[in-house]
């Protein structure tokens, strides 16, 4: 009797919003105002507001200023996430997942986490998010290595960790500095 010894699957290294590593992290729960992504950047709203349990409410940033980085937004569990999944639990590669508007959420303020780089990075690269798309392949709150004229803003407190030759996820640490 023949044995199988190849199996028609594979996994991903990671997926985006996934945390990275064992080191410490720190996250702080958030209050979505509008659909939000995991593994891409939020920020605090222009006029800043909580929830009734005093969550912070935060949102991707839509514009270079007038906005305070809140952290990335960790992908915990795809049953607290809205989007098409198919009968194994698998995310349907097609289409994003996200927290529907008045999910708490968890944001990552210190540790590792998968995100989505737009172009080539290394750990020497700056680290920006978006704000402004600005066609092709940029997506608000995912990262890159530079300003990209005014589309993105520099997030103080992060570094790639490895290296990427185009556009995919990469890890990414971040030490949010603290009021």
């Amino acid at each position: 009797m023949p044995i199988q010894t190849t199996y028609g699957f594979t996994h991903a290294v990671g997926e985006e919003g996934l945390s990275y590593g064992v080191g410490p992290k720190e996250i702080i729960t958030c209050y979505s105002e509008t659909i939000v992504y995991p593994g891409r950047a939020v920020a605090f709203t222009t006029s800043y507001a909580e929830d009734a349990s005093g969550r912070p409410r935060v949102i991707h940033p839509t514009a270079i200023t007038g906005f305070t980085l809140a952290g990335i937004v960790e992908k915990v569990r795809n049953e607290e996430l809205q989007g098409v999944v198919d009968g194994l639990g698998v995310v349907n590669s097609t289409q994003d997942m996200y927290y529907l508007p008045g999910t708490p959420i968890p944001v990552m303020i210190k540790g590792s986490l998968y995100v989505y780089a737009e172009v080539a990075v290394n750990p020497t690269s700056p680290v920006f998010t978006r704000a402004v798309v600005s066609g092709g392949n940029t997506v608000i709150g995912r990262f890159r290595n530079n300003a990209d004229t005014t589309g993105a803003f520099a997030v103080p407190g992060a570094r790639f960790t490895e290296a990427v030759t185009a556009a995919g996820l990469v890890p990414l640490r971040i030490n949010m500095p603290t009021a």
